[in-house]
């Protein structure tokens, strides 16, 4: 690139030179017209026209000779000038057609530039200005060209360079300081995080970058309250069991005691088994193990059965619970998935619904969605608890001698089974003393049939119900 520049710079600096020498010849014959004229009109002597000439040299740096029409020399030039070299030469017989051009020749040889341009009276040639200067001033031209480009090239390449510099520490110290930030991370400082300061693609890094030492952070808090909580739910059952099991051992014990004891080790043991089997669901969620079933599921008869085996906890509450369905609801499910779903939801608002409340369960299809909707007129949820009523283990009540029994994993449950289903859930409250509505939407496949035995859905209005049941 820089020789084609150079070579590109050698031909615009002789053009240059050539175009000087042309227009230095046009203004020398209309400077040398006056005096000339004057001299032919006898106004001025030969020694005042030789004199004007010199002063042209001395100003325009060349050697300045005024020829005659025939081309022999008239005024100027050296000594040993040889006439005839003047007469032929091309730059004068242009001059005779009154055009201006250059020519190069060799005098003693060394190559010397020569132009030359008409001097008229009128429209008679009177004399020709003949120029001449030798090459070295072209290539005193050349090399100033050549100075101003390598003087030009470095400037560009100290700038490059430092611009260069300049970007490589702007990506560099980014990109040391998230290393750091990660390695601070992986030693366990958590908190870590890096200081974002631009908008470019560094920074969309940093912010990413910042989001998922958020995540991770969250995550192992998240695993280690999980820890804490579940090493107490099992710790519980497991201390009561030993204190009963201590108990029976010591052999003081009536009869009546024995059996009560040993239902307790039994209530115990079946709570047990149930944290455990919700454990083991929620970690097959998480790992992505929770396969999703392909069972036609009729959502109206699970409610029902589930509904029955709840009902001793009703009747001891004395809670009414109204169920209402479409005539035909099949979904296509896991059915130990779904009823865990209609479980933990109708088992959560029972418990939490004072004696003597009500609840209505409502199951209805909509654009392609089964949703089921359980409204109780229990306790109610805060604002500010709404919002973690998700998390594992997270209770309303956070005393560890609580009034409502449970492990704080069902709703974490229904929420893993039913987003493994592509479906959603939804939970709602006035505020304490007013209530709470959960809603679940489990999307249904749409080329399911209701079986032959059952009335298919345009039998009923869509928005029809058929009451299951008031208890």
């Amino acid at each position: 690139m820089t020789l084609f520049s150079g070579r590109q710079l050698l031909t615009s600096a002789l053009e240059d030179f050539e175009n000087q020498l042309r227009v230095e010849t046009s203004l020398v014959a209309s400077t040398l017209h006056e005096p000339i004229e004057k001299y032919l009109d006898q106004g001025l002597t030969e020694a005042e026209v030789l004199d004007a000439v010199t002063a042209l040299e001395s100003k325009t740096g060349m050697n300045i000779r005024v020829l005659r029409a025939d081309g022999s020399i008239w005024l100027g030039g050296e000594a040993d000038d040889n006439v005839q070299q003047f007469v032929n030469a091309a730059e004068v017989r242009a001059a005779l057609n009154d055009l201006i051009i250059y020519d190069s020749r060799k005098v003693d040889g060394d190559p010397v530039l020569f132009s030359a341009a008409s001097i008229l009276d009128g429209d008679k040639i009177v004399g020709i200005a003949h120029l001449s200067a030798p090459s070295t001033a072209a290539e005193a031209a050349v090399r100033q060209r050549w100075v101003a480009l390598g003087l030009t090239f470095l400037a560009l390449t100290l700038a490059a360079l430092f611009v260069s510099l300049y970007l490589s520490a702007s990506l560099t110290r980014p990109m040391r300081s998230l290393q750091t930030a990660a390695l601070s991370i992986a030693d366990g400082d958590l908190t870590q995080r890096v200081n974002i300061t631009r908008d470019d693609e560094i920074g969309d890094v940093g912010r990413a970058f910042n989001r998922m030492a958020e995540h991770v952070e969250q995550m192992m808090l998240e695993q280690r309250a999980f820890a804490s909580n579940a090493s107490h739910e099992l710790r519980t059952p497991l201390t009561t069991m030993r204190l009963r099991v201590e108990r029976l051992r010591s052999g003081t014990l009536d009869q009546e005691k024995v059996v009560r004891y040993s239902a307790e080790i039994e209530q115990e043991l079946i709570r047990l088994t149930n944290l455990i089997e919700d454990l083991r669901t929620l970690s097959r969620a998480d790992s992505n193990r929770l396969e999703i079933g392909s069972e036609r599921v009729d959502a109206k008869r699970l409610a029902t059965a589930v509904l029955h085996e709840l009902a001793s906890l009703r009747g001891e509450r004395q809670i009414t619970v109204t169920v209402q369905a479409q005539d035909t609801l099949p979904v296509q499910a896991n059915m130990s998935h779904l009823r865990l779903v209609f479980r933990n939801l109708l088992e959560n608002a029972l418990k939490y619904t004072p004696v003597g409340g009500t609840i209505t369960w409502s199951l209805t299809r909509e654009n392609g969605e089964m949703i089921s909707q359980v409204v109780d007129s229990g306790m109610g949820v805060s604002a500010e608890d709404l919002p973690n009523l998700f998390q594992r283990f997270y209770r309303v009540d956070k005393a560890r001698n609580r009034r409502v029994a449970g492990s704080g994993l069902g709703l974490s449950l229904v929420q893993a089974v039913v987003e493994k289903y592509a479906g959603r859930v939804s939970i709602s409250s006035d505020g304490i003393g007013h209530g709470t509505t959960t809603t679940v939407y489990w999307p249904v496949e749409q080329h399911i049939k209701s079986p032959p035995q059952l009335k298919t859905a345009s039998h009923v209005s869509q928005k029809s119900f058929v009451p299951l049941g008031n208890v």
